[in-house]
């Protein structure tokens, strides 16, 4: 790692890591440059390192780069050499628990195994802190302190450590019992293609456990969910380079940010448990609840609550099915009638599973957008609802 920037790399989807390119280069990172679900990134500065790690909103996880080198013939020795030559002490103490992940990217060639990779990583650093302080670091596989990322590629080895600890996704406010959630930083990542910045009012009427409102709620009222997280569930805490002082300082400063301003964001689903479950989840957001209101309502009867606004939902597939029995490819034309009865002047952005009849909502999507979510191939259309004829926007996927 150079000694004047911190090199780091950022895990996403492959379908959202335009969205953390854009994030990571408003927020102040440099030299970034897009792989395959990863973007790797500097920072200047370990203030603006603690920040990414709760301003950035699309990335599941973040890695500090702590040695990359080019082999000249990929063996377990070569690597054991090359991580031998860490000084480990400096990294993290010996009384934390860690765990490797091994990582080869030419999966379908003849090379070194995960397991190859790991075992190889592991033994080293071991043997390092042996020699250094006569003791070693025990492996914990199911809840380490830290989780090392050792990558090989061809000649390229690049090893890492997480520095988030629980995935970024994670933001502590939900329950986990709804069948089908939509994953937060998936949700987020819609509300930021839709362009939502809470000025707007926004509904959702399929909102199951809330996530679109409680991520949005985050958007309109600058609040970043995890600066709830307690510090010894990040990574970070457990290496050596973490400044307790520096990290307290840059979460006060987050929190100064927050606004408890009015933005209207509404929300109802015809399951009482799902509303009841929205409710608990949005009392653990940490968020101002005055101008956020759920309910129970079906969709096909409810009315909406503003001349124009944005509703965005995802709508039932998966797991949620068994739930929802009445969903076929009736349910799609009735939303698609609902949508142009009683929403003119609105914009509409529905997740859809791509296995669906969701043709029959019967509307043309100025925008489409493929997504995955939890396993699922999804899409989200996005529809213009206006009077007369309009031309749309290029789709973005097909």
């Amino acid at each position: 790692m150079s000694s004047n920037r911190i090199e780091m790399i950022g895990i996403c989807s492959e379908e959202e890591k335009p969205l953390l390119l854009d994030e990571l280069l408003s927020i102040g990172a440099t030299d970034v440059i897009p792989s395959y679900k990863a973007v790797y990134f500097s920072l200047p500065s370990y203030t603006l390192f603690y920040k990414i790690h709760f301003k950035i909103k699309t990335a599941s996880k973040f890695l500090l780069i702590l040695k990359r080198s080019r082999l000249q013939s990929p063996t377990e020795s070569e690597i054991t050499s090359l991580v031998s030559s860490i000084q480990w002490k400096n990294i993290f103490d010996p009384n934390r628990t860690f765990t490797v992940e091994g990582v080869p990217a030419d999966r379908n060639q003849k090379g070194l195994s995960s397991n190859q990779i790991s075992k190889a990583v592991r033994l080293a650093m071991q043997a390092k802190f042996l020699s250094s302080y006569g003791t070693a670091p025990k492996v914990d596989l199911k809840n380490p302190n830290l989780k090392f990322v050792a990558y090989l590629s061809s000649n390229n080895f690049i090893l890492s450590v997480d520095t988030c600890g629980i995935s970024l996704h994670k933001r502590g406010y939900r329950t986990g019992h709804h069948p089908c959630p939509i994953k937060e930083t998936l949700a987020s990542s819609i509300l930021k293609i839709l362009g939502y910045d809470g000025s707007t009012v926004l509904f959702d009427p399929f909102m199951g456990s809330g996530t679109f409102l409680i991520e949005a709620g985050c958007i309109a009222q600058h609040h970043y969910p995890l600066l709830e997280r307690k510090e010894s569930e990040f990574g970070f805490s457990y290496l050596n380079l973490f400044n307790q002082e520096l990290f307290k300082k840059v979460k006060k400063q987050l929190k100064e940010e927050a606004q408890n301003q009015p933005s209207l964001i509404y929300g109802s689903d015809i399951c009482s448990r799902y509303v009841k479950e929205a409710k608990e989840n949005l009392a653990k957001s940490h968020l101002y609840l005055k101008n956020i209101h759920v309910k129970t309502d079906d969709f096909f009867s409810t009315q909406k609550p503003a001349p124009t606004g944005l509703m965005v939902s995802n709508l039932p597939y998966g797991e949620r099915l068994s739930h929802d029995q009445s969903i076929d490819a009736s349910f799609y034309k009735r939303v698609g009638d609902k949508l142009k009865k009683d929403f003119e002047n609105w914009t509409i952005a529905l997740l859809v599973a791509q296995d669906t009849p969701y043709k029959m909502i019967g509307l043309k999507p100025s925008s489409k957008y493929n997504f995955i979510n939890g396993g699922i191939k999804v899409k989200l259309l996005i529809f213009e609802m206006y009077q007369g004829s309009k031309k749309t926007s290029k789709n973005k996927a097909s």
